[in-house]
């Protein structure tokens, strides 16, 4: 049912996080950033939408390695499903956040900085996001084969 030219599609999709980055690599990442939101957090008496707005998208950035263990407890242990599941979560409600805070929350505070990083970082996962979404929310079997090939 599906050619080789699909096959090739697909895994050229998915080799960043499931051939390069790998759950490790992802984690690695996540953890960073997340240390660095804290500091941010922790080093400066600001308050307002900025901090707010920092403390919100890093709260619900917690679903990545909560996902990340189940996948790898309980499925297919492959990185690309927990962004299929939970990068569209955080990444719809990162920007509806950004929206309704607008341009309040950058700054050159420690703050405003970290939230920019997360605005660049967000805004690359975004685009990946979208391009996968869509392609298989119009061809959803493709996802399966794709576990398929990866695991033999």
């Amino acid at each position: 049912m599906y050619n080789d030219i699909q096959m090739s599609s697909m895994k050229m999709m998915h080799c960043f996080e499931d051939k390069v980055m790998k759950g490790p690599g992802l984690y690695g990442m996540w953890t960073a950033l997340y240390l660095s939101v804290i500091s941010c957090l922790s080093a400066t008496e600001e308050t307002g939408s900025a901090r707010d707005f920092l403390l919100y998208t890093s709260m619900i950035s917690t679903l990545f390695p909560a996902f990340a263990s189940a996948n790898t407890v309980y499925g297919n242990r492959l990185s690309s499903s927990m962004l299929l599941v939970v990068g569209p979560i955080y990444q719809y409600t990162f920007w509806q956040l950004l929206c309704y805070y607008r341009a309040d929350v950058y700054n050159n505070t420690p703050v405003g900085v970290m939230n920019m990083i997360g605005t660049v970082v967000t805004g690359i996962f975004t685009l990946d996001m979208v391009i996968k979404t869509w392609y298989y929310a119009l061809y959803p079997a493709y996802y399966s084969e794709y576990k398929k090939s990866v695991s033999d």
